[in-house]
């Protein structure tokens, strides 16, 4: 797996901001398949930090209903990546 094919996108939401401010902890929706090493090898090839920790949990595709249609939305995957004190991923300072 190719290390762009990874890392989907960056999580902005109330919490992973908080995690971020207060945690050196940064959250990615990530490829299905990829497991915790190909995550860190991303990270740390993309933003030239070090990893210290990555955690991942899988969330279920919730089923939405307009009218009598009713779709399926896709499985997701994120990830939680906690850096050495002192790295800094730019794409979150904004």
């Amino acid at each position: 797996m190719q290390v762009y094919d990874v890392i989907r996108t960056p999580m902005f939401t109330d919490k992973s901001s908080f995690h971020r401010d207060f945690g050196q902890t940064y959250f990615f929706y990530v490829h299905l398949k990829a497991s915790k090493q190909d995550i860190r090898k991303a990270v740390e090839e993309l933003w030239d930090v070090k990893v210290e920790a990555v955690n991942t949990s899988v969330l279920r595709g919730k089923k939405k209903r307009r009218g009598l249609n009713v779709t399926q939305l896709p499985k997701r995957k994120k990830a939680m990546v906690t850096l050495r004190e002192g790295d800094v991923i730019d794409v979150f300072e904004l």
